[in-house]
């Protein structure tokens, strides 16, 4: 019953025009320069009394061609480790599964290496870094929080 109102009361806007700004307003900090962002969606949710209780902060997801330095130094920034567990896995799946775009993620689970934030009992933070590489120590990674 409650949920509908919530559902309704809901405002929210997808940032998507500038793939630096939304890596600043994830990341806290300017892009580096040895990555390329090829996408990203921030969905910034308008704050009201009836959304502070359901949505605490922005859902996001990138595609981004970065080097291994980068991609270790996000694993431990964002509290990721290896999915390993089905549990993990399952969830890994279903939010690759309903992404915000279409772009994330495209091919099977397997072709990545999967990562889950594990500081927190739901998995909101993932990432999925494809196993070939796309040149010499650069990976193309896709990362989300929804």
């Amino acid at each position: 019953m409650y949920c509908g109102c919530f559902t309704s009361a809901m405002r929210y806007e997808f940032l998507e025009r500038s793939h630096e700004a939304n890596y600043k307003r994830v990341f806290n900090s300017e892009k580096p320069e040895n990555i390329q962002i090829v996408n990203s969606v921030v969905v910034d949710y308008k704050w009201s009394p009836l959304t502070m209780f359901v949505v605490g902060t922005d859902d996001w997801e990138f595609e981004i061609i970065a080097p291994r330095s980068w991609i270790d130094e996000k694993i431990k920034s964002l509290y990721l480790c290896e999915a390993t567990n089905p549990v993990n896995v399952d969830s890994i799946q279903d939010r690759k599964d309903n992404p915000i775009r279409e772009w994330y993620a495209p091919k099977p689970l397997e072709v990545y290496e999967s990562y889950y934030e594990f500081a927190t009992s739901i998995d909101y933070v993932h990432m999925l870094v494809e196993k070939e590489k796309v040149t010499d120590n650069i990976y193309r990674v896709f990362v989300s929080k929804h």
